[in-house]
């Protein structure tokens, strides 16, 4: 993805807002974990979620929220534009951002491939700082609280 703009609106995770107004933004293809990371977001961490369905979608998000976004919880795989492409097009702005990586995708333990996807582990790496999760229900949820609280 090439395309570029000022992203003032990125904030680094660690800054000194109270945990109430963080916002997060949650990127995701799937409805219904969009619905269930929304309301983990909101009622059990008590931030504020924007969402998005694709990368396109995000990218929009980024362009005209008129605020901070604290930090970013995306899919790896989604059509048009995935979560990979969108954290580059955010790092090229915003070095320090959070953001984590969720994948419903099988890891090959001896490579460290993602699914079909063609990235690895170490891809992820790259876009420090930034996490990788299963997608594995609660587990997954109280994964993404820590990590969120410790940033």
């Amino acid at each position: 993805m090439t395309t570029s703009c000022a992203m003032s609106s990125l904030q680094p995770a660690g800054s000194d807002l109270p945990s109430s107004q963080k916002t997060i933004l949650v990127v995701d293809d799937d409805q219904d974990m969009i619905r269930i990371l929304k309301i983990a977001v909101e009622q059990k961490f008590g931030h504020k979620c924007l969402t998005a369905q694709n990368g396109l979608e995000a990218v929009a998000v980024v362009k005209n929220y008129d605020g901070p976004i604290h930090a970013i919880v995306t899919d790896i795989e989604m059509p048009q534009s995935d979560g990979v492409q969108f954290a580059r097009f955010v790092r090229e702005s915003n070095k320090d951002m959070l953001i984590i990586f969720l994948s419903a995708a099988f890891v090959d333990e001896s490579t460290g491939v993602i699914g079909s996807t063609g990235y690895s582990l170490k891809d992820l790496g790259v876009l420090k700082p930034s996490y990788f999760f299963e997608k594995t229900g609660m587990k997954t949820l109280a994964s993404i609280e820590a990590v969120l609280v410790t940033n």
